[in-house]
């Protein structure tokens, strides 16, 4: 009997301990599941690794179907975004995220309906505007990467993960500077700027975000761009990064 007592004692232990390591993790899961980094800050934003030759990966992720594809919304984006051709290519970006924003500003937020999102890209625009169907993070990123591409300023997608849910950014090339920019038209952040009124890429407003620095937020307001300094912490994007 001594023997099995003690077989029972030493599996009764060993369970609340593991309870008790379940409950510590859980508690504690904020901080030892936050973001971590994949690559490096040095791959994804220096000089070195910017050369054209290597930003043609991003470029190679997305074709248009055809020249004239491009060409038609290459003329809408300028017609609806009064894009001229003295405009920097930050100018462009805060001209296309201007419009988008705010021609999908009324639309309301869900699931998209399957038979748009199987539409070509223009005509995937003009019935979500004509028709005001649902739209989420996927629709304000893909459509404003392919503006973007149009009028060949280099954008790419960036994913935030957790379980059950992700949510969908973009970030834009800027050859006059060098610098890669942080842009989310879901929850109208245009671009970021931190206390020196340098612009951020996403790495750099995590970085906010995990320290819970102030930077700057550049936001549509009808059809001005507003300037709002917050903290990291108010950052929407705190609720994905959360997670490991």
């Amino acid at each position: 009997m001594r023997f099995y007592s003690r077989k029972n004692y030493i599996a009764i232990s060993l369970l609340l301990l593991i309870a008790a390591i379940n409950i510590f993790l859980f508690f504690k899961r904020n901080k030892f599941g936050t973001y971590k980094h994949y690559v490096s800050y040095d791959n994804l934003y220096s000089e070195k690794n910017n050369q054209p030759e290597l930003r043609k990966r991003w470029n190679n992720t997305f074709r248009f179907n055809s020249i004239r594809e491009k060409d038609s919304a290459r003329k809408l984006a300028i017609s609806k975004a009064k894009i001229t051709s003295n405009d920097s290519s930050l100018q462009e970006i805060i001209k296309i995220a201007k419009w988008i924003s705010n021609e999908f500003r009324g639309i309301s937020k869900g699931q998209p309906i399957d038979s748009v999102l199987r539409l070509p890209m223009l005509e995937q625009y003009e019935a979500t505007v004509k028709n005001q169907t649902p739209i989420w993070c996927g629709t304000y990123a893909n459509m404003f990467l392919f503006f973007c591409k149009a009028s060949n300023i280099e954008t790419r997608i960036i994913e935030f993960f957790k379980p059950g849910d992700h949510h969908v950014i973009n970030e834009c090339y800027l050859p006059e500077s060098k610098k890669w920019i942080a842009v989310d038209l879901t929850y109208n952040y245009i671009f970021f700027q931190d206390e020196n009124y340098k612009l951020l890429n996403t790495l750099d407003v995590i970085s906010a975000v995990d320290n819970n620095r102030s930077i700057y937020v550049n936001q549509v307001v009808s059809d001005s761009l507003v300037i709002k300094k917050i903290s990291g912490n108010q950052i929407i994007w705190e609720k994905y990064l959360q997670f490991n």
